[in-house]
């Protein structure tokens, strides 16, 4: 999904989503949901929040939505089967695993692309 449609969501929600004081963690019938900047992260914010509103930050509207809890993304597959009548869900577990393997293509990688971690992921030490 990318933050344009995250934020539709986002807005079509936002009577029953909660910030905390500083508006930057937002939770969701009790779950946290979204966190719009992380204090370690030096990726720029693409979600904003004003005035009770979400909206996306000028040039991010395609770029894939960031910062959100799986209770979250739960959530939104529930809301576009809702509204569309289609079948939307989260991959399991398995089927996560053999698309980031590559699937039919796989080549035997450790990791998805790659065996060497740090040339494929991004995570804390890198």
């Amino acid at each position: 999904m990318t933050n344009a449609e995250w934020v539709r969501f986002l807005n079509a929600q936002r009577p029953d989503i909660r910030p905390d004081a500083k508006q930057n963690t937002f939770r969701y019938k009790g779950h946290n949901f979204l966190y719009l900047q992380s204090p370690h992260s030096t990726v720029k914010q693409q979600i904003g929040y004003q005035n009770g509103l979400f909206y996306t930050e000028k040039g991010f509207e395609q770029h894939p939505a960031m910062r959100l809890s799986w209770f979250a993304a739960q959530a939104y597959c529930h809301w576009l089967r809702q509204k569309t009548g289609q079948p939307y869900r989260l991959p399991t577990e398995a089927e996560w695993e053999w698309a980031a393997r590559g699937g039919l293509q796989s080549k035997g990688y450790f990791y998805a692309g790659g065996n060497a971690v740090d040339s494929v992921a991004w995570f804390w030490d890198n």
